[in-house]
């Protein structure tokens, strides 16, 4: 079945609820959850049945980020988020960083690219079997370089995908980062068999 949805702190209202009604009345099947933390927007969503088609961020840290225990808080949000994705049949989407590019002067990890990558899929492989555990999945998206330099293009996130070869994790596609990024959109996605698409 396929919904659509826009981002809970795109729509006007003072609980979850309101805003899914608005977002009704707009022409919306349903809210992505983005604001932080995520959780007690998830437990409303399961409690009151509103349809949500992903969780969008709503932790701490950052998979690759360059503190450690922003690393662990990732890992650990991460994880206790992808239960309550499972028990709305949904998922989280997942970049490695926002904000840390070496594209940019003094802002990168402080790390090699290939030692980021192992960091990146370090995280993701545990939270993968847990995604196929809990019934969730795992959505990666590709952002623009200005905003990180690991996961740019439809391509990368395929190569992550393919590293991690699990039916939880997808592939996901951003229209305002693919504009940016992709040198022909249509034949990115259908290069890479489209998945999904967001924007």
């Amino acid at each position: 079945m396929t919904r659509i949805g826009v981002q809970d702190r795109l729509v006007p209202g003072s609980t979850l609820a309101a805003k899914y009604e608005v977002a009704r009345r707009y022409g919306f099947d349903a809210l992505e959850l983005s604001e932080r933390p995520a959780f007690d927007e998830a437990r409303v969503a399961i409690r009151e049945e509103i349809p949500v088609t992903a969780i969008a961020g709503g932790y701490r840290g950052w998979l690759i980020d360059p503190n450690p225990k922003e690393v662990a808080a990732a890992r650990a949000d991460l994880a206790a988020l992808l239960d309550l994705a499972g028990e709305l049949g949904t998922g989280i989407v997942v970049v490695p960083i926002w904000g840390r590019t070496r594209h940019l002067p003094g802002i990168a990890t402080g790390r090699t690219r290939d030692q980021d990558e192992e960091l990146f899929l370090e995280g993701l492989r545990p939270l993968a079997e847990r995604a196929e555990r809990a019934g969730a999945r795992i959505f990666l998206e590709p952002l623009n370089r200005y905003q990180n330099d690991l996961c740019v293009t439809i391509a990368d996130a395929v190569r992550f995908r393919d590293a991690l070869d699990s039916p939880s994790v997808l592939v996901v596609g951003d229209t305002f980062h693919m504009n940016i990024e992709e040198a022909d959109i249509l034949v990115d996605l259908r290069r890479a068999r489209w998945d999904g698409l967001r924007g």
